[in-house]
């Protein structure tokens, strides 16, 4: 829900966001998420990343291993993302750049084998 949150505001104040005070700011927090990272349920995690995504949160900051740790976390729990996550998730990496490459061919590959039959209008909302 936090993420959520700093998305919201980051739409209502999106130089504070990148701004240094933010990055000092939200060292503490990323710090303790990365502590937090492999207990979290699946769909924080998504939500997290999404958030982090759509706000261009992903390099030169506090939240650049944040990325990092999820990209070796999430390979082994992708049976407990749904299919909205899993796109979720999906899109966070594509968009940020910060998935390496053998992470994209295996998120891609569980999206077709799982998500083939869902409509695309439901896994764009």
């Amino acid at each position: 829900a936090m993420w959520t949150r700093l998305r919201r505001l980051a739409r209502r104040e999106p130089a504070w966001v990148r701004s240094p005070r933010a990055a000092a700011a939200l060292r503490p927090v990323c710090d303790q998420t990365r502590v937090m990272l492999s207990g979290l349920c699946a769909r924080t995690v998504a939500n997290m990343l999404h958030a982090l995504a759509t706000m261009r949160l992903v390099r030169g900051g506090p939240w650049e291993p944040l990325w990092r740790d999820a990209a070796a976390d999430v390979p082994g729990r992708l049976a407990e993302f749904n299919e909205q996550e899993l796109a979720n998730l999906t899109w966070a990496f594509a968009q940020s750049g910060a998935a390496p490459p053998p992470l994209m061919r295996t998120l891609s590959a569980e999206v077709r084998v799982r998500c083939g039959g869902v409509k695309p209008q439901k896994l764009a909302a």
